[in-house]
């Protein structure tokens, strides 16, 4: 007979099937042996009467908490679910208003201390305690840099962040004797004690910025450090150890003129384009030079129409204001046409005839045909000085030099009376007796 054998399995089995200390044995059904089924932590076998969670369906295992799993329906009872992680947002009571997570399976309100980090919710940390420094103070990292570690002490070391568990870990002190608190202290064993003294010259750090140090009662103090503010949005205010305060000017584009951005102090309303700022010339850039509001006022010129291309304007011409000489098309010529810039302000800047380019102030060459469409009384005023100069005014003839000889006097001259502008008459280039003779030429004018 094998009793032994048969109990001892018996024995085996329904340890398996307790567990120890009381504690849960399984989670889900497939952290039983083969036919069992887990029920409250525990495996049960099938057909064990103790079994009262009994259930047809998934819907009648759920107790209504996700934080500790979807609960299913197994082979012969309700089966726990796998809990979520600590920190999952949850909602146990249906108000969106109230932020809620898992904790050790449980769904409830996040509050900072309670070692679940809501970092959603804007905690940065949660470590449940209340330790300074330890690298979570009051749901907030102890430090993320540098700075935040720094105690001003220069004779314990530079403090630093260690940024991965944001805690200060504390600097290498300063050597014995090294200045501190502005010189009036010296540094021993990492703390920095009064520096004792005899006169106010051994207490100087030789740095103005810091005030004037003074001995007093053996021990240096240190003096009010200077005070470099001037009051004026439009400097920037430092203090050099050997020469003491400077007002530098906040000019960018160093033109002399701070940013009207600062304030009243500032008059320069482009401080990237040295050109522009108040009282600068206006330029013909498409840009307001001198910050009043208007583009090219100063810089823009008055151009008349010249439609013969002399460079004169006939009179009552009206001017277009521009930057640059405006197309010809637009002119208002009979022909193409262009622009001048002289504008017809007085006679000696007025074209008498725009539509010639020959008739102008600034004209010298003697002409033998009239103006085409002149008054007869100026048709040669090729000058436009309201006069016709004529360009041979001498009269020539024939003088007796001895017996029947004659001689030309005033060569090239008029035979006669001096012809008028453009009319053709003889010249005296020689005589035949008293007769004087010649080719003819046209009377030039201008």
């Amino acid at each position: 007979m094998q009793y032994p054998s048969l109990l001892a399995a018996l024995a085996f089995a329904l340890l398996a099937a307790q567990g120890c200390d009381g504690e849960a044995q399984c989670v889900t059904s497939t952290d039983c042996p083969s036919g069992n089924a887990c029920v409250d932590g525990e495996c049960r076998a099938a057909g064990d009467t103790s079994v009262s969670s009994t259930c047809a369906s998934d819907a009648e295992c759920d107790d209504g908490n996700s934080c500790n799993g979807i609960e299913n329906c197994g082979d012969i009872a309700c089966e726990n679910g796998v809990p979520l992680p600590d920190g999952v947002e949850c909602d146990s009571d249906g108000d969106e208003t109230t932020r809620e997570l898992c904790g050790t399976g449980i769904c409830g309100p996040t509050r900072c201390g309670d070692g679940i980090p809501d970092v959603a919710g804007g905690e940065e940390c949660d470590d449940g305690n209340d330790v300074d420094g330890d690298g979570c103070d009051t749901c907030v990292f102890s430090c993320t840099t540098d700075a935040e570690c720094v105690d001003g002490d220069p004779c314990n070391g530079d403090e630093t962040c260690n940024r991965g568990a944001h805690v200060c870990v504390v600097g290498t002190a300063a050597i014995d004797d090294t200045d501190c608190q502005g010189g009036i202290g010296r540094c021993v064993t990492g703390v920095c004690l009064p520096r004792m003294c005899t006169d106010s010259a051994e207490c100087s750090d030789g740095d103005v910025c810091t005030g004037e140090e003074t001995c007093d009662a053996m021990a240096c103090s240190a003096g009010p450090p200077l005070d470099c503010d001037d009051g004026d949005p439009c400097t920037a205010d430092t203090c050099d150890s050997a020469s003491g305060c400077a007002h530098r000017l906040l000019d960018v584009d160093g033109d002399g003129h701070a940013s009207d951005a600062l304030g009243a102090c500032g008059d320069d309303c482009d401080d990237l384009d040295p050109t522009v700022y108040a009282g600068a010339t206006d330029a013909c850039d498409l840009e307001d030079n001198d910050c009043d509001g208007e583009i090219d006022e100063d810089g823009s010129v008055d151009w008349y129409p010249d439609c013969d291309g002399d460079e004169f304007a006939a009179a009552g011409t009206t001017p277009m204001n521009s930057c640059i000489e405006p197309a010809p098309t637009v002119s208002g010529c009979a022909t193409v046409g262009g622009f001048t810039s002289r504008g017809p302000l007085d006679p000696e800047n007025t074209d008498c005839g725009d539509d010639n380019p020959a008739v102008n102030p600034t004209q010298t060459m003697f002409q033998t045909t009239a103006i085409v469409g002149a008054d007869a009384s100026v048709d040669f005023d090729y000058d436009c000085n309201g006069t016709e100069e004529k360009q041979l005014t001498v009269v020539g003839f024939c003088r007796r030099v001895f017996s029947s000889i004659y001689r030309p006097i005033n060569v090239g001259g008029w035979v006669g009376a001096v012809p008028e502008c453009g009319v053709t008459a003889t010249t005296v280039t020689g005589c035949a007796g008293s007769t004087p003779t010649g080719p003819t030429r046209t009377q030039a004018c201008r």
